[in-house]
């Protein structure tokens, strides 16, 4: 810890104190966000430039006005540039932290997605054997479409996270990614099954139907959106005449009641 009398940076407050701030916030946030070298890297650099400018401060006591104020201009330009790399630098490795406790849990879902499967398969004697295949196949295919899109956003650097947010939680939602994904692939095997997807399957084949099933599971898992508009495009069709009429109905009739009433008398526009 560093610290600095204070009516000695009065002298040349704020501008001082402030970078000398943005040291101590910066070495504070390090230690919290950033791991191991990293940290170290950032904390070391923040002590250097406290300790410069310190050591410049007490330098100029003596020194003449004209003298005293452009050497710490100087120094206040230096250590700001170096606060500057030292920020874009503590943003980077703090997104990285943040991918890489993601991929963390998205390891610890893609082992409980194996673990599933296993127990589908030990329970799956009393499952017919073609719709028990179909049912491991998609719940396999989703959830690794949903890893190969997490993989695919980040070697493009289109994953997103918020660097700030705590590593368990984004490692809690990793973990939910590939399950996710399997689940999403299983859901759409069933609305093609139940009929309430218009998509015609290829049944000249057992074993073209089961890879044409794991190719829209596949896609399922690894587009969210195409998953999305998969389901909603279902809805309607497994949703019975007189309900769809019914909520037309109370619709309209909400619509009438919230309207406003026209306005009457003087000054009615």
């Amino acid at each position: 810890l560093v610290r600095y009398p204070p009516e000695s940076v009065a002298l040349v407050a704020p501008e001082f104190e402030e970078t000398l701030w943005r040291c101590s916030a910066l070495a504070r946030k390090s230690t919290q966000l950033l791991r191991s070298t990293n940290a170290r890297m950032v904390l070391r650099l923040m002590y250097s430039l406290i300790v410069y400018l310190l050591s410049v401060l007490d330098s100029q006591q003596g020194a003449p006005e004209a003298d005293r104020t452009q050497r710490i201009e100087k120094a206040l330009a230096t250590a700001q540039e170096q606060l500057d790399v030292a920020q874009a630098q503590y943003i980077r490795s703090a997104i990285w932290g943040a991918q890489l406790a993601y991929c963390q849990g998205m390891i610890y879902g893609l082992l409980t997605l194996l673990a599933v499967l296993a127990g589908i398969g030990f329970l799956g004697t009393s499952i017919d054997e073609t719709e028990f295949s179909r049912i491991l196949m998609t719940l396999g295919a989703g959830g690794v479409g949903a890893l190969v899109s997490v993989m695919h956003r980040l070697t493009t650097d289109r994953l997103r996270l918020n660097p700030t947010a705590e590593h368990n939680s984004l490692r809690l939602l990793g973990a939910f990614r590939p399950l996710l994904g399997g689940i999403l692939g299983v859901v759409v095997y069933v609305l093609i099954s139940g009929d309430l997807l218009n998509i015609s399957v290829p049944t000249g084949s057992p074993i073209k139907t089961l890879y044409f099933l794991a190719g829209i599971a596949f896609l399922a898992g690894f587009s969210e959106r195409l998953a999305q508009d998969t389901l909603t495009r279902a809805t309607p069709q497994a949703m019975p005449a007189n309900v769809t009429s019914a909520e037309t109905k109370l619709a309209e009739s909400l619509e009438k009641s919230t309207a406003r009433p026209a306005p009457t008398g003087p000054g009615a526009l």
